[in-house]
């Protein structure tokens, strides 16, 4: 199962009241039909320049959280049964938690159409990458900031672009000598100004490594750190750009590698673009749960329940739920109030 299935099925549908009856059709008669994000852990080995994650770790009130097995365990009997797609981790390093490859194979065991976790590629290892492949993870997404040594390890501190490269090509040898496409490799590459001229270099080092997909997103003040305002990139880089990405588009068709966009690829366009509350479904889609196991059913707003104190079903059946949905679908100008257009283009 692809990952971009199910977002092509809801976006054919055209309006949203079309979209959300099919959500709750599909939990009517049992069809997997969420898209589930979560994170084992808060951490990370590395100091990206960009990461908002990172400036929250360094603060002096920051709480390590890691996910025990066992209470991963209890999520996943909650909300797995009901995941479409699957992101184990998205804002923390995966492999920070000790013995991740336990959490991959209990994911695994649910059969989950669509799987597949973060990491920036330091700490992948043989093990990792045969469960992987064993299990029929269906996607790796690494972070990979450039296609030089000298500009990846300046952008992301503790970084190693040789073991970078190590990683790629222990995950293309280790899937090539037993015959898998699984998992396919997804490289992404948030566009700044100290990188922006190695995208076509970045585009012919995923053919090199057998990647799957590279997606490019931009550097947008939505990213919430110093580094991250100073090195967005000016109109004339923004277009230049544009042209790099066109060519870059070309490239990746002719090597098979499926290009990824963010619908827009500069900091302008996103802001153009502006809030797409109006055809917002997140509430009946979208789950996100943290170290903690408390559960989001929207990248904005506060936490709706526990995941360890109350059942999935009851917290989807409490007030708080049906409250945020009221908001969502009858008072937009409350959401415009809290939701970036970053956020908020990526509904489906």
């Amino acid at each position: 199962m692809k990952e971009v299935s199910l977002q092509k099925i809801y976006s054919a549908l055209g309006s949203r009241g079309l979209r959300i009856a099919a959500l709750k059709t599909a939990e009517l008669f049992g069809i997997h039909n969420l898209l589930v994000r979560m994170d084992t852990n808060n951490l990370c080995n590395l100091d990206c320049r960009m990461c908002p994650e990172a400036t929250a770790r360094r603060s002096k009130g920051f709480k390590p959280w890691i996910m025990k097995l066992d209470d991963f365990k209890r999520v996943a009997r909650e909300v797995f049964p009901y995941a479409h797609v699957l992101y184990l981790s998205c804002a923390g390093e995966a492999f920070m938690t000790q013995g991740f490859v336990g959490y991959v194979k209990v994911a695994a065991s649910y059969k989950v159409p669509f799987i597949s976790f973060a990491t920036n590629g330091m700490l992948i290892d043989e093990e990792i990458v045969a469960t992987c492949i064993e299990h029929r993870i269906s996607q790796v997404a690494i972070s990979a900031n450039a296609a030089r040594a000298e500009t990846f390890e300046a952008i992301s501190s503790g970084a190693s672009f040789a073991r970078l490269l190590e990683n790629l090509a222990l995950i293309r040898d280790s899937k090539k000598a037993v015959g898998s496409k699984l998992p396919e490799v997804r490289l992404n590459y948030t566009i700044s100004k100290p990188n922006w001229r190695e995208v076509l270099d970045f585009v012919d080092l995923a053919n090199e490594y057998d990647v799957g997909s590279v997606q490019f997103r931009p550097l947008t003040p939505f990213d919430n750190t110093r580094w991250s305002i100073e090195n967005q990139l000016d109109p004339e880089e923004e277009r230049q750009v544009a042209g790099l990405l066109e060519e870059g588009k070309r490239r990746s068709e002719t090597y098979g590698i499926k290009l990824l966009g963010h619908g827009e690829f500069t900091g302008k366009g996103l802001r153009d673009k502006g809030s797409m509350v109006a055809n917002c479904v997140y509430p009946w889609y979208y789950r996100y749960i943290d170290p903690r196991s408390m559960m989001k059913i929207c990248p904005s707003r506060k936490p709706v329940g526990n995941l360890l104190e109350k059942s999935y079903v009851e917290i989807m059946r409490s007030e708080e739920v049906r409250s945020l949905k009221r908001d969502v679908l009858h008072r937009p100008e409350t959401c415009r109030l809290i939701c970036t257009p970053q956020v908020s283009s990526l509904a489906l």
